[in-house]
């Protein structure tokens, strides 16, 4: 009996191998089909990334702008693609690269109010960048439709000064402007000022100024990053212009108008630093706040090293205590760093310092110090 029931144990678990290993045979072939499976469009498989293949054949489209607009509207052969977030925003761009076309336009329009366009914390959804880019489209043909068939320059800037300064309420001061994440009144602005800087060249400085909004390239590019030359083309094409300008207007006015200061810096121009160094003298030795402003530009200069360490013979405690941060901050930190540094906090000193101005300065040695011997310890690169 007992051999009967050790035959019977082991016929039931040599079943229960055989059927384990059947299921995990049928298991396999299951994923193998469903890998199998391809997305197809137009009837041809895609085995690729589906990103790429996208690329493909809108780059290979006899109409791009048609397979486009399938793409962000989920219609016809294009909405394969929707559901990808990547493929979704390539259709976007392409749209834009089409802006003219008024299908680009009305895709745009039905993609931007398909689902939520901002959530809280995170940003724009794909939704939300459609209304962004439809919104770039827009301002697009409003600036094209503005200076139409004018050909001077001269008189296109005029057209444009005249516009911003008539409908100044709704461009500025009503609109969320820069703040908000999506802003029709601020991205027309933004191509106004665009086409003003393309066509005036530095005479659109004085409008410029007044909207506090600089020329650069709309963050519309889709397929490529912008290199920050290309993006700063205008400070680095009017460069002497505009330190000009600045030193026409003064620290203050310059200061006031958000950008201003950073684009005198941008400009890479060799008076930008003069001017900056200028201005410093003229500041009150304990106006702090207009001391950090104008040493943080300077810092952004091509000779900012240069420039700085000509700042540290400066006896002037908060010019000198800025500069050094300023070094540090952008590891410039070297022995005649040291050294000057410790010649002009003797002069600090000899001053009358109080006490804790010299605690800071101290500490600031110590940092000085670590920072260079971590500098030296530091592997060099090749």
């Amino acid at each position: 009996m007992m051999k009967i029931s050790n035959n019977l144990s082991l016929s039931v678990i040599d079943n229960h191998n055989i059927l384990y290993r059947q299921c995990w045979l049928f298991l396999s072939i299951f994923i193998f089909v469903i890998l199998s499976i391809d997305c197809s469009i137009g009837g041809e498989a895609i085995k690729e990334n589906p990103a790429h293949v996208l690329k493909k054949y809108l780059d290979e489209s006899e109409d791009p702008v048609e397979l486009a607009a399938e793409v962000v509207t989920k219609n016809g052969r294009g909405a394969v693609f929707t559901d990808d977030n990547i493929c979704f925003k390539i259709a976007i761009y392409r749209l834009f690269k089409y802006w003219e076309d008024p299908r680009s336009e009305q895709a745009l329009s039905i993609a931007a109010k398909s689902g939520k366009q901002i959530i809280p914390q995170i940003g724009l959804t794909k939704y939300g960048i459609a209304q962004d880019i439809l919104n770039h489209v827009k301002a697009k043909k409003q600036v094209s439709d503005l200076i139409n068939n004018i050909t001077n320059h001269r008189e296109s800037l005029k057209v444009i000064e005249e516009y911003i300064t008539n409908n100044w309420d709704s461009l500025i001061t009503n609109s969320e402007g820069r703040y908000a994440l999506i802003d029709y009144p601020y991205t027309l602005c933004k191509y106004l000022i665009q086409k003003a800087a393309e066509v005036g060249g530095a005479d659109a400085l004085s409008i410029i100024y007044k909207t506090e909004i600089w020329p650069g390239i709309n963050h519309v590019h889709g397929d490529r990053e912008t290199s920050l030359d290309e993006y700063f083309w205008y400070q680095l094409k009017y460069g002497q212009e505009i330190v000009d300008y600045a030193k026409s207007i003064g620290f203050e006015k310059a200061a006031k108008s958000h950008g201003f200061l950073d684009s005198i810096a941008r400009t890479k121009n060799v008076n930008a630093g003069r001017l900056l160094s200028e201005w410093l003298k003229g500041v009150r030795e304990d106006d702090y706040k207009s001391i950090d402003v104008i040493i943080s530009k300077i810092s952004m200069l091509p000779d900012a090293r240069e420039q700085l360490l000509l700042l540290l013979d400066n006896p002037n405690f908060y010019i000198f205590r800025i500069s050094t941060h300023s070094l540090m901050s952008i590891d410039l930190v070297s022995d005649e760093v040291i050294e000057k540094f410790k010649k002009v906090k003797e002069q600090i000193v000899s001053r009358g310092a109080d006490e804790d101005k010299v605690r800071i300065l101290d500490s600031m040695l110590a940092r000085l110090t670590d920072n260079l011997q971590l500098k030296k310890e530091r592997p060099n690169k090749k």
